[in-house]
């Protein structure tokens, strides 16, 4: 992949300024020998040193500067959100770490499918070794090095509420305790890369307390515990504590130079909670009358107007966020976040095998997909999507043995493996026309998370942003892309 000019500029200054710092260090270092010693002996540690200091500033320096002085690319200067979501980090998903818990099941009798089962059924110390191994190894400043060469400006990183809040019958280690303040460290350190490298962030609150959709992707499978039918507030009401807790760390970050202003993009403040489903009409009370207004006080009140307070979709139709906390309403800074992923469209899983035809479709939905973004009042970013067009994905819907697609037939799964080695050409062109298309149609709005940054060993590349940019599927900068849905028929209204 091409770096770009002025990233080029900055690597070949590295030598000339690690240079410069030697003969400064020398000039100051020759002056001060030379009021000391007078003969050969003087002379001859004058010259072992000089040699020693050429040797350790010139190690120091090519080895610390490139971390002092952040990569470059060309930023867009449109105050569009490119950005990319770390799943699968602190917030473990089957199908992104799959040999994580297929390694926990050998030891647990496939009784783990999510965080909460991984801290129930096996003994603490190995779970503490499993997750400090991934934190520390799953996620390195030159992934992010390399996504912000391509034009990527921002990440959101999910993360799950027994990072700041565990009751009594929680699996979930204490969080004064060892293990949560390594999670803690560790996100400290990607924050710390971000501010460094010139990358902003979204805290997003992936998993809430009870589960608000009862997925693997916030921390608990089953049943939803959020909020009751019955309207019981206790875990939304922890859910909000949670927030409060956060903040406390973003404040400590800042007191630490860790976080600096406009580093932190925003707060997303409950990823997809199940509203929209039939049944589940009280959550979507809750959230408008209730969770909404409060997180979004607690944000305003402690860190003030500039950091955006992010709702999510939740399964409703997107008309419903139709005039949703406006600023005609006295909202400020309120935006919206859309999912659209298209594996779970039934429609194209059935014809995923009629090739080239499913490509159009697949790419043709994704331009219409601008319809839905048009009608929204509120600044709307697209806050999860991939390039995958089935449900082939291992895992996907959770970790199960064997695992069986609900929509995909084993046929398709055959051509749609995961290998991009194996896809023809054609098939590489469309993931790129699709990846192009998507962003496109979310460009026109606010922009757009891509769901994910990577995946264990690139297992799952249609949903590896680091996998696509390696295998040339991603343009080498975003900023400048050919167009693929302003040249077709005008999309559907």
């Amino acid at each position: 992949m091409k770096k770009n000019l002025v990233q080029y500029q900055v690597g070949s200054l590295i030598p000339v300024l690690c240079l410069f710092i030697f003969i400064s260090l020398r000039a100051v270092f020759s002056v001060f020998m030379n009021t000391l010693f007078l003969t050969r002996l003087g002379k001859a540690v004058f010259s072992v040193s000089s040699i020693a200091i050429f040797v350790l500033t010139y190690s120091f320096c090519l080895t610390r500067l490139p971390h002092v002085i952040p990569v470059r690319n060309p930023q867009c200067n449109d105050n569009i959100v490119r950005g990319v979501n770390l799943g699968g980090w602190l917030l473990l998903e089957p199908w992104i770490t799959p040999h994580i818990f297929e390694e926990a099941n050998a030891k647990a009798n496939q009784t783990v499918v999510d965080e909460w089962t991984l801290h129930s059924f096996l003994p603490p110390d190995y779970v503490h070794e499993i997750l400090e191994r991934h934190w520390s190894t799953f996620i390195q400043r030159t992934d992010l090095e390399l996504l912000y060469s391509v034009g990527i400006s921002h990440l959101r990183i999910p993360v799950g509420y027994w990072m700041f809040d565990v009751v009594p019958g929680e699996p979930f280690p204490l969080t004064n305790g060892e293990v949560v303040l390594k999670s803690k460290f560790f996100l400290r350190r990607l924050v710390e890369w971000c501010k460094e490298i010139g990358l902003k962030i979204v805290l997003d609150l992936h998993g809430a307390p009870g589960s608000q959709n009862g997925f693997d992707n916030s921390g608990k499978m089953g049943d939803i515990g959020w909020i009751t039918p019955e309207l019981n507030l206790t875990n939304v009401n922890r859910t909000l504590r949670v927030h409060e807790l956060m903040i406390d760390m973003v404040f400590g970050w800042i007191r630490d130079d860790i976080l600096s202003d406009g580093t932190l993009y925003g707060i997303a403040i409950l990823n997809e909670p199940l509203a929209g489903w039939v049944g589940y009409e009280y959550v979507w009370k809750v959230l408008v009358d209730y969770f909404h207004p409060q997180a979004y006080e607690i944000i305003r009140q402690r860190l003030g107007n500039d950091v955006k307070v992010i709702i999510q979709q939740g399964f409703r139709n997107p008309s419903d966020f139709v005039n949703l906390m406006s600023e005609k309403k006295g909202y400020q800074g309120v935006v919206l976040d859309l999912h659209n992923y298209h594996f779970w469209n039934k429609k194209l899983n059935n014809e995923a095998l009629q090739v080239p035809k499913v490509f159009e479709t697949n790419i043709e939905e994704a331009c219409e997909f601008a319809s839905y973004v048009k009608i929204q009042t509120l600044p709307t970013i697209v806050g999860e999507w991939s390039l995958a067009s089935t449900d082939c994905q291992k895992y996907l819907y959770g970790y199960s043995k064997p695992y069986n697609p609900k929509l995909a037939s084993n046929e398709t799964c055959k051509m749609y493996d995961g290998n991009l080695r194996n896809y023809s050409d054609s098939h590489r062109q469309f993931l790129q026309d699709f990846l192009i298309a998507q962003m496109e149609v979310q460009e026109a709005a606010s922009g757009y998370f891509f769901w994910t940054v990577k995946t264990e060993d690139h297992y799952a590349p249609e949903w590896d942003f680091l996998a696509l940019i390696k295998n040339g599927i991603v343009p080498h900068t975003l900023c400048t892309k050919k167009s693929i849905c302003s040249s077709r028929t005008p999309q559907k209204q």
